[in-house]
């Protein structure tokens, strides 16, 4: 993932990004960007930003930290357990609420709008960590090969 997704950032956040920004800042009208100058190379590391890059970075923080978890924890069994069923209704419906509280509970003090660090949505962040880590239950316990493949309209 580092690779297949870091480098793309890394050339979008130092190149693409301030490229962009120099020329639609540039080509506007000075009525409009309030800029009596035009930007140059000089005012690259005010130009350089992460973009539509911020989910991708905040999957490379969820990666970094679960290895770490991993590796503090000596976890490291490799293949999926076995013999685990999927989760029912009530679980399911604890997970849901549980989820819708603590969203609740983020989005006071970061409502939608609000950017911390250049990440645009951190009221969603509650989400993002509950599905990152249903996934891992969901591959660390094999659920996925046991959902029905019909009854689904698929």
């Amino acid at each position: 993932r580092l690779l297949r997704l870091g480098i793309p950032m890394l050339v979008f956040m130092f190149v693409i990004s301030p490229l962009a920004a120099i020329y639609g800042i540039n080509a506007m009208p000075a009525s409009l960007t309030r800029l009596t100058t035009p930007l140059t190379w000089s005012d690259y590391p005010h130009l350089v930003g992460i973009g539509p890059f911020w989910f991708s970075i905040m999957l490379f923080v969820f990666d970094f930290a679960y290895a770490g978890w991993r590796t503090i924890s000596k976890n490291r069994i490799a293949l999926p357990a076995c013999g685990f069923k999927l989760p029912g209704y009530l679980k399911t419906g604890i997970f849901i609420l549980a989820l819708a509280l603590v969203s609740y509970l983020v989005r006071i003090p970061w409502p939608l709008g609000t950017y911390v660090i250049s990440f645009p949505s951190l009221a969603y962040l509650p989400q993002y960590l509950g599905f990152f880590c249903l996934g891992i239950l969901a591959y660390r316990r094999n659920w996925l090969p046991t959902l029905p493949s019909t009854g689904y309209g698929v």
